[in-house]
């Protein structure tokens, strides 16, 4: 049965089963008629066939497969062992200034392959093609073992991957501009590395760009002709086609039903085409990127379909270490709609950044505490992404009391991957400790 429903979520309409085993043949398995492989070719002729065993006999069967005649690009999840990585093959982020497979650019990480609006002239299908046929290069390179942009991340590895590539992750972009300010922001990412301020200081949020920009216009130091151009991308981003964007990637195949839609890099309840941009993709899987200041009704609804979820970061457990990290007093009334949410139906990730400002028990065991009266169905841990300030030991103990406080509750935990192994390791072992 599995196979069958894993076939037909990937849109596909099933006619029959097809098994070399002579004892299956002429049998019928969950409404479908079980035939063999020539038997399946004189009926249906040049039929598309998706693989059901396990992977251990997938090599075995397409061999087999293709040396009885079936061409290769009909068997549709046709997967081969090589390295890798999960967001090459199935990710596809969209900002103002292009496409791309992931965000992970940190000073140690790799620059992943990008495809430019510019390059193109905006035009939404050529950037497409661009960007396929970049990404596409790049997967020959790192299964080859070349060098490339990608070479050294750690996220390669070695593994069965569909020949086929489906974008199985759409991240949108929204760019809208945040009621918050919270003080480890990536828009704040650049400032705080070229001046030296540390993690969760507020110098990156009271820094007087203005000022800056004028003495390095009055010592003669920029070059507007090479400048780039945040109020022309932005204007990209305000009047993107997403409804023609989504139907190229469907004309060219590369979505199903099982892409999930991500909403990010902005806060999508205060866009002010959230109405028109949730009409384009209400038929996909969403996973909704919110600060849940304000409530949204049919993100609601959307969100809670089977599938679907939302991602909320809030930080803290306590309203003055929130208006600290967020700059807002909103605390209480986050934590209100996060369970009008979750009484929605909707499975929600409620998330802490751990950073000095909250690294206290107040803040790691109310966060915890407001998680399971809320009602939400896992917890994140993460650190700054951009800054990447290794934990300190006493951090890492008060986050494995968080974690024991929520299991104890019957509430998930997960990391992200800023959180390293070694850190991973020393907070499971002092929750250990703490059960």
């Amino acid at each position: 049965m599995y196979g069958k429903k894993e076939a037909e979520a990937h849109g596909l309409d099933c006619v029959c089963y097809v098994d070399i085993d002579v004892c299956k043949q002429g049998s019928v398995l969950h409404g479908l008629r079980v035939l063999s492989f020539d038997q399946a070719r004189e009926k249906y002729g040049d039929f598309n066939l998706f693989l059901t065993p396990d992977w251990e006999k997938h090599d075995e069967i397409v061999k087999y497969l293709i040396k009885n005649g079936l061409d290769k690009e009909r068997i549709l999840n046709a997967m081969e062992e090589c390295a890798g990585c999960a967001d090459l093959d199935s990710s596809l982020g969209v900002v103002s200034t292009g496409l791309f497979p992931c965000c992970r650019i940190g000073d140690d990480m790799n620059k992943p392959p990008v495809a430019w609006w510019e390059d193109s002239d905006k035009d939404i299908e050529s950037t497409v093609l661009q960007y396929v046929a970049v990404r596409d290069r790049m997967v020959r390179q790192v299964r080859d073992a070349k060098e490339c942009q990608c070479a050294g991340c750690a996220m390669i590895k070695t593994a069965y991957r569909p020949v086929k590539k489906k974008i199985e992750k759409l991240g949108l972009a929204i760019e809208t501009s945040c009621q918050l300010s919270c003080i480890y922001c990536c828009f704040d990412r650049d400032s705080r590395r070229m001046y030296g301020v540390s993690n969760g200081s507020h110098k990156a949020r009271d820094y007087d760009y203005k000022r800056f920009i004028e003495i390095l216009e009055w010592q003669g130091l920029l070059d507007p002709h090479r400048l780039f151009n945040f109020d022309k991308h932005r204007s990209i981003a305000k009047e993107f086609d997403y409804k023609g964007f989504i139907e190229i990637l469907e004309r060219l195949g590369l979505l199903s039903v099982k892409t999930t839609i991500h909403f990010g890099a902005g806060e999508i309840t205060i866009n002010p085409r959230i109405d028109d941009i949730l009409n384009v993709v209400e038929k996909y899987n969403l996973l909704v990127y919110t600060n849940a200041v304000i409530f949204n009704d049919r993100i609601a609804s959307l969100a809670a379909r089977p599938g679907s979820s939302m991602n909320i970061s809030v930080d803290a457990g306590t309203r003055e270490t929130y208006k600290l990290i967020k700059g807002a007093d909103a605390f209480d009334r986050v934590w209100g709609n996060i369970k009008r949410y979750t009484d929605c139906g909707v499975k929600i990730s409620a998330k802490c950044v751990v950073i000095k400002e909250n690294s206290n028990v107040a803040d790691m065991e109310g966060f915890a505490v407001r998680a399971v009266e809320a009602g939400v169905s896992e917890l994140r841990v993460s650190t700054d992404h951009y800054m990447q300030i290794p934990l300190t030991d006493a951090q890492m103990r008060l986050i494995a009391k968080m974690l024991c406080l929520a299991e104890d509750n019957g509430l998930h935990f997960n990391f992200e991957w800023s959180i390293k192994a070694d850190e991973r390791y020393k907070i499971l072992r002092y929750k250990y400790r703490c059960t």
